[in-house]
């Protein structure tokens, strides 16, 4: 249980709070897409945009101070989406959300366990870690800008391709 736990946890919470943020009114998307190539499901759509939400895990994997999108795969997943949902433009936004209650206790179960220390003690020291009101909400999220590029669908669709050949050429030796 980590990152993803808690980026399930958070995600409809993150959503909320960025709408306070930037006065919007998103809601969760549902709409599931696929064509020949692709599939995937937008966290939001939002007239011409497609926005997809990540959960940081903790203030060390937030990232404040990026210029650009470190992680390539997000790149890749938002083409996607725009092209699936037909739009030009989308965001990536990250949102520090504080961990949930039980991965709080969890972590301070834990290190209470390694440090031979007091539960109560640790507990107040790892929930001020794990927890960010403190911060002041504009440092507590993130938006990457992205245009839609038709060439980056066109490399998925020959990769795609390559892939099924690959399986094909597989089974042939199985059988």
């Amino acid at each position: 249980g980590g990152p993803l736990e808690k980026g399930n946890f958070c995600e409809d919470e993150s959503i909320r709070f960025l709408n306070i943020q930037l006065l919007d009114d998103h809601v969760k998307n549902e709409i599931y897409k696929e064509d020949e190539w692709m599939t995937g499901t937008a966290d939001i759509i939002s007239g011409d945009m497609v926005i997809d939400m990540k959960n940081s895990f903790t203030f060390d994997t937030f990232p404040l101070h990026d210029f650009g999108i470190k992680n390539k795969d997000y790149f890749y997943q938002l083409q996607v989406y725009m092209h699936l949902y037909g739009k030009q433009r989308a965001e990536l936004r990250y949102a520090l959300m504080n961990m949930p209650h039980h991965m709080i206790e969890r972590a301070a179960k834990r290190e209470a366990y390694y440090t031979n220390s007091e539960y109560d003690d640790v507990f107040t020291k790892v929930y001020n870690q794990l927890t960010y009101d403190k911060i002041d909400p504009k440092y507590r999220y993130k938006i990457f800008k992205i245009e839609f590029d038709p060439s980056i669908i066109e490399e998925v669709k020959k990769r795609v391709i390559l892939c099924r050949k690959y399986i094909t050429e597989l089974d042939e030796r199985i059988k």
